[in-house]
């Protein structure tokens, strides 16, 4: 028995090869049940010597500490025993409260709503279903949980869905990973340095502006890619425009991220979406200036980098790339929620990415002169006030 929900309402979590006997054996007592969605087995003491190891972990890393209770601005109640949570290091009480002890949430909601005023009680609502027993709502008038008795849930009556973020995984400058993203947020510092020389030398540049010194956010060999692990031979990989190489290395990243691989080969969806924001495609100016190929156009074109990673996942929903310029990233998340929500019901899931790479001189330089990119290095900070 993981959780009380209500005072005739339990939740059981059990192995999934007897469910079906099980269900079947309170059907013939009268007893509905209902799947709640969740698979694992949580609140059980079988966990504590796990439980213990995460406590460990989060007590060696600040990054995942949690303060203690008595920094609490607000009283917080355990789900264990209904009490208020006065000592304690936060993150070991909620490791034993999702891991091992069992969830009295019919009771700590009670206790709760018995010890407040019974003018005017207003639970907000965080999430898609209310949290309020129904049994507590029938016999507390003065209680509301957020929802109208005759309305939907308020996101869904204003036509917002839920996106659940499973997987990610990123390049940026002096970054090529999300925990060395992170520790950049966090220390404060710029990724911004000197261009370097054997990518571009400024002395090449024959027309104006003529810069004494060039900046700017750059990746880490950008020209990195191991090709035979995505199939993908070596002709064929010269003629691959970086964004594509790009594309393939941080999308597979992010799904593994997600768990997505140690799925049996049988409960892999293929109803999957991909949807790209891009930018400029200049590396089509290197792969025009040498002989054409039969991999010129297919390693140039925008529509193949969504392309690349669809065929790869042999995945067979929508592969979209949007140039909206510097909205094209914002426009692929947004249509790809869109379609996500409209087809819910169909079970398509998305894959979404965006990404803007400038590999070559031309379009920066024009981009300078016509002040579309700023010369003060401060301003590649986010939320420098001199960004305009």
């Amino acid at each position: 028995m993981s959780c009380i929900t209500d005072d005739q309402t339990l939740t059981v979590t059990l192995p999934d090869r007897d469910r079906h006997s099980f269900c079947a054996q309170l059907s013939q007592a009268n007893i509905k049940t209902a799947m709640v969605g969740l698979h694992g087995c949580y609140h059980h003491s079988k966990h504590t010597q796990v439980a213990e190891a995460l406590k460990k972990l989060c007590a060696a890393n600040k990054e995942i500490r949690l303060p203690n209770a008595d920094k609490l601005r607000l009283p917080l109640r355990s789900t264990a025993d209904t009490q208020i949570i006065s000592t304690g290091a936060l993150h070991e009480i909620a490791i034993d409260l999702i891991l091992c002890r069992r969830a009295h949430w019919y009771q700590t909601v009670k206790r709760t709503v018995d010890d407040l005023s019974r003018d005017n009680v207003r639970l907000v609502l965080l999430g898609k279903d209310s949290i309020v027993p129904h049994s507590i709502l029938l016999n507390t008038p003065s209680l509301t949980d957020g929802l109208s008795p005759n309305d939907d849930h308020p996101s869904t009556a204003k036509g917002i869905e839920e996106v659940a973020v499973v997987g990610m995984a990123c390049r940026f400058s002096q970054a090529d990973s999300l925990e060395e993203f992170w520790q950049l947020l966090h220390s404060g510092e710029t990724s911004i340095g000197k261009l370097p020389i054997e990518r571009f030398n400024p002395a090449d540049v024959s027309r104006e502006p003529r810069l004494a010194n060039h900046w700017g956010n750059f990746l880490r060999r950008p020209d990195a890619f191991d090709h035979r692990f995505f199939g993908v031979s070596g002709r064929e990989a010269k003629s691959m425009d970086p964004q594509q190489r790009l594309a393939l290395q941080v999308a597979y990243e992010a799904i593994e991220s997600s768990g997505y691989f140690s799925l049996p080969t049988q409960a892999k969806e293929v109803d999957v979406g991909c949807y790209l924001g891009v930018g400029s495609v200049d590396y089509e100016e290197n792969v025009a200036s040498d002989n054409a190929s039969a991999f010129s156009a297919t390693g140039t074109l925008r529509a193949f980098i969504s392309g690349r990673i669809s065929h790869f996942f042999g995945w067979k929903g929508p592969s979209i790339t949007f140039d909206t310029a510097c909205s094209s990233s914002a426009v692929a998340i947004h249509t790809a929620s869109k379609v996500s929500c409209s087809m819910r019901r169909m079970s398509l899931r998305q894959l979404i990415s965006g990404h803007r790479l400038f590999l070559l001189e031309n379009a920066p330089w024009r981009w300078l002169e016509e002040s579309m990119l700023s010369q003060a290095l401060i301003c590649t900070r986010i939320f420098s006030p001199l960004l305009s």
